[in-house]
């Protein structure tokens, strides 16, 4: 996701939408773990995906 995208979104959307990133990067990790991920690239771009969220969020709340 877009840095842009995600500073045209509330705060409420961001935090809804960093738990729904957490969960999947949750589900991602197990498929990984038990080999059963076909794009192990997946686990960082989510991984970065959250990174980019709580970023924005911090510069929301400032």
């Amino acid at each position: 996701m877009e840095i842009k995208e995600l500073r045209n979104k509330s705060l409420e959307e961001l935090f809804t939408l960093e738990k729904e990133t957490r969960e999947e990067l949750f589900k991602v990790r197990m498929q990984h773990y038990s080999g059963q991920l076909l794009d192990p690239s997946k686990v960082g771009k989510l991984k970065k995906n959250v990174a980019r969220i709580l970023t924005v969020i911090s510069e929301v709340s400032e």
